[in-house]
């Protein structure tokens, strides 16, 4: 379906998008809604979760981003590696509750401090996310992907911080991004150095 999309439309139209704004509010199908969604992520502004037409970005078309073939062809292989994997939108208070009770791993992604009402139109609690981090540091193991501030590597600072480089929205403008971790991996500087990441000073 993506492919013949490409075929109709190139690396995507603003036509294409406000289509795939239709199908993520009232989905023909849920194959039909995880099409929008794609198509969503592809074209939208980067980081607005708002579905919304005025999300469309054309600058990502310009930029040789949008929808593209092989990364279309690539899908069905990330099928077989989510094999047995649980992928839930909800509370990370129960996302933690529920890895510690199975000793597993949970990937958090909070709202960037500062930004979690005029971006992601929530209202989030930092300090009380860390207490519950905390609460389950040796049940289960955690990821989190936050923005580089003096609060949140105090917050975290018993814990593995590293620092990599993202770029953000339009602007292609690089920070850095913490990547908080509660455990070590095995050849941890071998994917440190494929990744690019640095330990936090």
């Amino acid at each position: 379906m993506l492919l013949e999309t490409c075929l109709n439309h190139g690396n995507g139209t603003r036509e294409m998008f406000n289509e795939a704004v239709d199908q993520i509010k009232v989905p023909d199908s849920p194959l039909r809604q995880a099409w929008g969604l794609y198509g969503f992520n592809r074209l939208g502004i980067l980081g607005i979760r708002r579905y919304e037409y005025g999300s469309y970005a054309p600058s990502t078309i310009k930029s040789k981003g949008g929808m593209k073939n092989r990364q279309i062809l690539r899908l069905p292989f990330f099928g077989e590696l989510l094999q047995g994997v649980s992928i839930h939108e909800r509370s990370y208070s129960e996302s933690l509750k529920d890895a510690a009770k199975h000793n597993g791993f949970v990937f958090l992604d909070p709202p960037y401090e500062g930004f979690d009402e005029s971006l992601y139109d929530v209202n989030f609690d930092f300090d009380k996310f860390a207490e519950r981090c905390h609460a389950v540091k040796d049940k289960c193991k955690f990821m989190i992907t936050i923005n580089d501030s003096p609060k949140n590597r105090e917050r975290f600072k018993d814990y593995q911080i590293f620092l990599r480089d993202v770029a953000y929205g339009m602007s292609k403008k690089t920070e850095k991004e913490l990547v908080i971790c509660n455990y070590k991996l095995d050849a941890q500087d071998y994917y440190l150095n494929q990744l690019g990441y640095q330990l936090a000073a």
